[in-house]
C-alpha cells in the first residue's frame, strides 16, 4: 500500500497534498479517488487514508483509523563521513538514509580530498527527502554543520565506532550485535586515503571501538552504506 508523507494529521480528519508530492502522485502514480493509502506524519505515526479527491495540482485525503506506527530503532544511528569525490556524495546520502541513518555529520579529516561547501547542504536535504519518500521512513533525519574529525561527539555521549582496514579489527556484524544500546551509535567513515595516526588513536581507542567491513577494499560511499545498513538492521530488530 502506498505511503504518503504528511507534516501532521489535521484535526478535521482531512489532509491536502500539494506541490511536488502531489505532482508525483498524480502524474507518476496516477492515483484515483477511492484508493486506500497509508498516511504517515514526520514522527512515524500512521493512519489509513482514502483518496477523497484528485485535482490537477492537489490530492485530498480522508484520514481513517490509526495504524501501528513505523518501527523505531533501539537507539538513533549517526554517521560521520568524509565527502567522496564528484557527485558521489548525493549517492552516499541517499543510500545511507534508506539504510537507516538518522543524523549525518559531514566531517573533515587530515586526508580529506574534498571540502563540503555550505551551499551543498540544501541539495543533501533534498536527497534525504527523496530517500525518505522512496522508503516510507518518518522524516526525522538531520544534517549537522561540517566539523573536524577530532571534534566529533565522543563517549559517553555516543557509542563511537571507527571503521579501519586492520586485521585485528572486529568484523562489524559481530561487534554490532554486542554494542550497548543505551545511546546513539556514531559510525565514522574516513576519506579515500584513510585516517592518519592521530585520528586513529583519538577516534578509535577505548572507550571507542574499531571495526572492519571485511578484507576487500571498499569505496568510501560503499563503506558508508554497508556500515549503516548493518547497524540499521541490528537496531531495528533489537527493539
Amino acid at each position: 500500500m502506498r505511503i504518503v508523507p504528511l507534516d501532521s494529521f489535521p484535526a478535521d480528519g482531512h489532509a491536502i497534498v500539494s506541490g511536488e508530492d502531489a505532482r508525483h502522485f498524480l502524474r507518476a502514480l496516477r492515483v484515483r479517488v477511492g484508493e486506500l493509502w497509508i498516511a504517515q506524519d514526520r514522527a512515524g505515526r500512521r493512519r489509513r487514508a482514502r483518496v477523497a479527491a484528485a485535482g490537477k495540482t492537489e490530492v485530498e485525503l480522508e484520514l481513517l483509523e490509526e495504524l501501528d506506527p513505523f518501527p523505531r530503532k533501539a537507539v538513533p544511528l549517526w554517521l560521520a563521513t568524509a565527502a567522496p569525490k564528484g557527485k558521489l556524495l548525493s549517492q552516499l546520502v541517499r543510500g545511507c538514509t534508506e539504510a537507516g541513518c538518522d543524523r549525518l555529520l559531514p566531517t573533515r579529516f587530515a586526508r580529506s580530498v574534498r571540502e563540503l561547501e555550505e551551499r551543498a547542504e540544501e541539495r543533501l536535504r533534498r536527497c534525504m527527502h527523496e530517500a525518505v519518500k522512496q522508503c516510507g521512513l518518518p522524516e526525522t533525519q538531520t544534517i549537522a554543520a561540517p566539523t573536524d574529525a577530532l571534534d566529533l561527539p565522543a563517549p559517553p555521549e555516543v557509542e563511537r565506532v571507527l571503521f579501519v582496514a586492520e586485521v585485528a579489527a572486529r568484523p562489524w556484524i559481530e561487534l554490532a550485535r554486542e554494542l550497548p544500546r543505551e545511546r546513539p551509535w556514531l559510525l565514522v567513515i574516513g576519506p579515500e586515503g584513510g585516517f592518519d595516526a592521530k585520528e586513529v588513536r583519538a577516534l578509535g581507542d577505548p572507550p571507542s571501538h574499531r571495526a572492519s567491513l571485511g578484507p576487500q577494499v571498499l569505496r568510501l560511499e560503499t563503506a558508508a552504506v554497508v556500515a549503516t545498513a548493518i547497524a540499521g538492521q541490528v537496531l531495528w530488530t533489537a527493539r
